[in-house]
Formats: structure tokens, sequence, C-alpha cells
């Protein structure tokens, strides 16, 4: 079998690789914050994250918009992708990061990212996961 024969993922038949919108959002100041915080209060902190992600990832922004757009946290960054370049994921993308930032700011949680538009490769049945920009718009939230 010739691997480069996989076109979609098998559990959300999503092209592996494609053209996507996508986001960087870094929790700003998370290494001090383990150093002075508890365990109870870190784990409050990401649920809250994790609760916003799942939240604004899920609201059918544009009444048929579900599944355009996907998240993934690893430590103190987020990441934010499309399911391709059609201007309805980028309706949904655009919604989806704009929620997730209001909930950090309303949630005093500096941060900062950057949003990018490129080649990228999702491949959840390898967990193999890399992005070709062509161009990067970067900001600094706090």
């Amino acid at each position: 079998m010739n691997e480069n024969k996989i076109l979609k993922n098998v559990d959300d038949k999503w092209e592996v690789t494609t053209n996507r919108y996508v986001a960087y959002i870094d929790i700003m100041g998370f290494k001090d914050l383990v150093a002075r915080a508890s365990h109870d209060e870190i784990y409050g902190l990401m649920k809250r994250i994790e609760y916003s992600k799942q939240v604004n990832e899920n609201i059918n922004w544009d009444g048929n918009n579900l599944g355009l757009v996907k998240t993934t946290t690893y430590s103190d960054s987020i990441m934010i992708y499309s399911k391709d370049d059609s201007v309805e994921a980028l309706h949904s993308f655009i919604c989806t990061v704009s929620g997730i930032t209001y909930d950090l700011f309303c949630e005093l949680i500096p941060h900062k990212g950057a949003i990018s538009f490129g080649i990228m490769t999702l491949d959840t049945i390898s967990s193999i996961f890399f992005v070709n920009f062509n161009s990067i718009i970067y900001h600094h939230f706090s």
C-alpha cells in the first residue's frame, strides 16, 4: 500500500493534506503560573480553556458550519485549524478564534498568537501534523 494514497482521515472525512487557516495561541506566563499556583488552580484554568475551545468549536456560526474547525491543546498552546480553504470554513475559523480569545480576555488570561494560511497535513491516524505557511500574521495580546 502506498502511504501517499491516503486522502482522508477515517474518523472525520477531512482531507489529510490541504490548504487550511491555522491559528496558534500561546498562554503567556504559564511557566511562572505553574511555579506559583496550586495544582488545582492550574487544572481549573486548563478545564476552563478546554470548555471554551469545545463551545466555540461547536457553535453553528452560520447555520451549516459545524465540523469546519478543530482545536488542539498542548501544554499552554492552543492550535485552531480549518477543514479547508472554503469561505464557510474561513467564517467558522474566524468566529472560533474570536470566541476563544474573547473567553481568554474575560478570564484575564494573557495570551499572544498568530494566524496563517497554507498547506497543512492533519493525519490523525498516524498522529502526523505539520504546516507549510505562506504567510503569518502575529499579534500579541495581554
